[in-house]
């Protein structure tokens, strides 16, 4: 499935100011019907080491939303339980 960008958004405390995590909506909507629409919180401890909010693009961000609803959606070896 093509997965597009719908929304990227920086998400403040309004209080304190303080940049809290990126939200990403990921959609999808192949030709057989199906539709695929997901909201991912982003925040810094899952940029990478060393990586800040500030050092980091939003085409790096988006690619680490869709790995993470690749892992979310991945299917589990549930066998062995």
């Amino acid at each position: 499935m093509d997965l597009q960008t719908k929304e990227f958004t920086y998400i403040f405390d309004t209080t304190s100011g303080k940049f809290l995590y990126f939200q990403v909506t990921l959609t999808g909507n192949p030709s057989d019907g199906e539709y695929l629409n997901n909201q991912l919180r982003i925040h810094e401890d899952e940029l990478g080491e060393g990586k800040a909010y500030t050092g980091v693009t939003m085409t790096d961000v988006v690619a680490i939303a869709r790995k993470k609803l690749a892992d979310y959606v991945a299917v589990k070896d549930t066998s062995a339980q």
